[in-house]
């Protein structure tokens, strides 16, 4: 298991002088009843920021007063969750190959660049990239990475909203050793699940996240499985 920020979530898998990571995914129904958006890959990756959580049911277009009618609203939504899975989705193909992605470029596509949930996700990165660090499934194992939106909650005036995600991370860590070749980092293949908010803000132009925050966390054997997809 590898993701983004909560203090213990890479313990098993990241010296203490890293920057943390976490993520999670699965699959089942929002608060309002509609179908939780899925999707599957690899793993994950987020880091924490306090921004507060916006709340209301309804919004207005950023740059306008005038308030979103429900298919607004449902477009509005839809564009976060399409958000919060390229951001996990360049987590995985980031961390999956350090050394062929440009962090800094890539994640700002997806977040803002003046929160800790940039600057120690590209720190993070470009670290494992100088040391040779790669985050895959283990040999032999099935891939169980993925992620899923639970629920998408605008705030009023449409300038921020929180999305709710579980993801499932199964792939393990690995470090140059002798030789050359990779050697497994004891104790980061634990299948892992998590329970995060995504706190995102609209800039005029289009949504990004702007932190996350762990709720909820689980590593197999000892823990349960939190969601599914």
């Amino acid at each position: 298991m590898v993701g983004l920020v909560a203090v213990a979530l890479l313990a098993a898998c990241q010296s203490s002088d890293e920057p943390t990571v976490g993520f999670g995914a699965g699959g089942s129904i929002d608060a309002a009843g509609s179908s939780a958006t899925s999707t599957s890959s690899s793993a994950s990756a987020s880091t924490v920021s306090t921004t507060a959580a916006p709340t209301g049911a309804s919004a207005t277009v950023a740059g306008s007063s005038s308030t979103l009618d429900k298919l607004g609203l449902e477009t509005a939504e839809e564009q976060i969750r399409a958000v919060v899975h390229k951001d996990w989705e360049t987590w995985i193909e980031c961390s999956t190959d350090p050394a062929g992605c440009d962090p800094a470029a890539r994640l700002a596509e997806v977040r803002t660049t003046t929160g800790a949930y940039y600057t120690d996700n590209v720190a993070q990165l470009r670290q494992w990239a100088a040391r040779g660090v790669v985050v895959r499934q283990p040999d032999g194992l099935p891939d169980n990475n993925f992620v899923i939106t639970e629920s998408v909650v605008v705030a009023p005036d449409g300038s921020a909203a929180t999305a709710v995600i579980c993801t499932g991370d199964g792939r393990a860590r690995y470090e140059p050793a002798a030789g050359g070749a990779l050697a497994l980092v004891a104790g980061s293949d634990a299948q892992g699940y998590y329970r995060s908010e995504n706190y995102l803000v609209h800039d005029g132009a289009g949504w990004k996240i702007d932190g996350f925050k762990i709720l909820e966390e689980s590593l197999l054997p000892e823990g349960k499985v939190l969601c599914r997809r």
